[in-house]
């Protein structure tokens, strides 16, 4: 459910279609979730930075496309590790080179809270060039 609406916004969207997805995006998280990216020392804390960090990430980037290498679940949470290809259209998380192509791996964890049944947001762990 959280992929599906996070690969919608791939695309070109509306600010409708941002809130949409955005509503299902952040529904899988807790109300104090923290998004985080590691290397780059930022983080983004609760729905309304979460949704600000998801608004960064998807301007960033155009034409992004996701193909997953690994998915471990377990009840920790999930380990994702995918490997993105793009167009960077503004600076984002250390990468400056605007405008040229990337292709990237990312190893995000999603840290589960068993007591809400929900995760805690996202840590990005590594972001390397393939």
């Amino acid at each position: 459910m959280h992929v599906h609406a996070e690969e919608v916004l791939f695309k070109p969207f509306t600010e409708d279609e941002f809130q949409t997805q955005m509503q299902i995006m952040l529904s899988v998280f807790t109300d104090d979730c923290v998004m985080e990216l590691v290397p780059a020392a930022k983080r983004w804390e609760g729905r309304a930075q979460a949704a600000e960090f998801y608004r960064v990430f998807l301007s960033s980037l155009q034409g992004m496309q996701w193909a997953p290498q690994a998915l471990v679940i377990g009840p920790q949470g999930v380990l994702d590790v995918v490997n993105m290809t793009g167009t960077l259209v503004k600076e984002f998380a250390g990468l400056k080179d605007v405008g040229a192509w990337v292709h990237l791996q990312w190893v995000i964890y999603f840290p589960w809270v068993p007591s809400a049944g929900k995760f805690k947001g996202e840590v990005i762990y590594s972001i390397r060039p393939l």
